[in-house]
């Protein structure tokens, strides 16, 4: 997470009321990503191995699309603006926005 190290004034212990509730947030965010992914991602269509993806591109992405202090509000919507930000192949369906 570039943005954490660039910015000095990010204070996540402060933000988050304890480190403990940071990661809570982050594994909540990770969670909800793999579970929407798993319906959502057509990983026959990746070129990439997706562990390593996620391990190299999600958190940047996360942080793009919310305020680094915000991954409380990760959601669902979070999910398509995080995938259409790293430009992950999603099944089409008619049921996506």
């Amino acid at each position: 997470m570039q943005q954490s190290r660039d910015d000095v004034t990010l204070n996540l212990s402060d933000r988050y009321k304890g480190i403990d509730q940071f990661l809570r947030e982050v594994m909540r965010v990770a969670t909800l990503f793999e579970n929407w992914a798993s319906e959502q991602v057509a990983f026959e269509e990746l070129v990439e191995v997706w562990p390593y993806f996620m391990q190299d591109q999600f958190g940047d992405a996360c942080i793009q699309v919310l305020d680094g202090g915000a991954l409380n509000e990760f959601d669902a919507n979070a999910c398509m603006r995080v995938a259409h930000k790293l430009q992950i192949p999603r099944h089409v369906d008619g049921s996506l926005p």
